[in-house]
């Protein structure tokens, strides 16, 4: 599990913190809108494994793709 929160949006970039399940520090990301491409990446200061890294990339992609209003705090969840 991964939590985001601090969403930032603009017509060409959109961030993110994210903090890895278990962790106290977070990272933070930036993408391209319109591609989910990652454009910048923050790992948080004791690193983490690259699936918290992708599956927060996912998640803010498809929370911004939806067009609705972005939540305070959101959450991506696998198995």
């Amino acid at each position: 599990m991964v939590r985001l929160d601090c969403f930032k949006v603009s017509e060409n970039l959109a961030s993110c913190n994210f903090y890895p399940e278990n962790q106290n520090e977070f990272g933070s990301l930036t993408i391209n809108p319109a591609t989910g491409e990652m454009v910048d990446l923050r790992e948080p200061e004791n690193g983490c494994p690259k699936v918290y890294i992708s599956q927060a990339r996912a998640k803010l992609h498809k929370l911004i793709s939806s067009k609705e209003e972005l939540p305070k705090e959101a959450y991506a969840i696998w198995y």
